[in-house]
């Protein structure tokens, strides 16, 4: 079974509503799912040559009738990305509307903000390890949040919060590495240069021994931040043991790496597309037999995705 567009779509969507048990819905919900349709949209100026087209085309996105996100309240945005209809990937931004607490951390030296305060900053996972154009998407996202803000008429204190000089320091972004990355035999030696020598990011997520499950371990990274929605992703956890004002790869592994919800296998993948291919059937043969009144639960589904 081809992963499409659609699919992931379905996916997405089931993992989003996972959230009904918790009488959460996307006003109230400290998570926030965009559509797969997003990204691809947003990114439409690379044939204008116009960054600022691209918001104008997603403006309406979280101002839908009855919707109204405000993205600045969430804990988690996650955005699939669907490069070329060949490959996938997943942007989860992390505590944006804590940017100005970002600002006046790192001006201030640590000193004038609670170290436990929530840390901003972004994450780019690739199955296959590759980090792409991640400068273009850094910036595309950084220049997407300040037209939101602007458009919100938000934090005023601070010109373009995101889009700056500083936004390696103020929001970060990370790719984290495929446990691929080290198929080769290493020593402790090795190890220990790359490590205090080379600063290699300790950053590790499961990754695809294969070419076509790209699309079923966006779903699965989606779900795992999904299982770590109450982790407190703050300056002092993540600082690890280096400089207390800045992100370190070592503190994000403690709290990504290290954590159950990413523990999961290629075997736990393939049980996935299976399921995958189950609900899949399930809705062509509702779709066949539509009669106007039949309806599909999704609830009924959760154990695809259960959180």
């Amino acid at each position: 079974m081809i992963i499409n567009e659609s699919i992931v779509a379905i996916s997405i969507l089931l993992i989003s509503h996972s959230r009904i048990s918790r009488n959460e819905d996307d006003q109230n919900s400290d998570v926030y799912f965009f559509s797969t349709h997003f990204y691809t949209k947003l990114t439409e100026e690379r044939t204008r040559g116009d960054m600022n087209a691209g918001n104008e085309l997603v403006a309406k996105w979280t101002n839908k009738p009855r919707k109204h996100i405000d993205i600045f309240s969430k804990k988690f945005i996650c955005i699939p990305v669907n490069h070329g209809n060949q490959h996938w990937g997943l942007f989860v931004l992390v505590n944006v509307g804590k940017i100005l607490i970002s600002h006046k951390y790192h001006n201030s030296k640590g000193k004038e903000i609670d170290s436990k305060e929530p840390a901003p900053f972004m994450l780019y996972f690739d199955s296959m390890g590759a980090a792409g154009s991640l400068n273009y998407y850094h910036k595309r996202i950084c220049s997407w949040l300040d037209f939101e803000v602007k458009k919100r008429k938000l934090f005023p204190e601070v010109t373009c919060p995101f889009e700056n000089k500083n936004k390696n320091v103020l929001f970060p972004i990370y790719a984290p590495k495929g446990k691929e990355v080290f198929r080769f035999k290493c020593t402790t030696i090795v190890y220990i240069y790359l490590i205090l020598f080379l600063n290699y990011s300790l950053l590790i997520v499961p990754c695809q021994a294969n070419g076509f499950d790209c699309g079923v371990y966006v779903c699965h990274y989606a779900y795992s931040i999904m299982c770590i929605r109450h982790t407190n992703f703050c300056f002092e956890t993540l600082s690890g043991s280096e400089d207390p004002c800045c992100i370190s790869p070592r503190g994000l592994t403690e709290v990504i790496t290290n954590n159950a919800a990413f523990k999961f296998h290629q075997n736990d993948i393939t049980l996935l597309r299976k399921d995958m291919k189950n609900l899949i059937q399930k809705l062509a043969v509702l779709y066949e037999n539509c009669d106007g009144k039949t309806g599909f639960n999704l609830e009924e589904e959760h154990h695809i995705f259960s959180t």
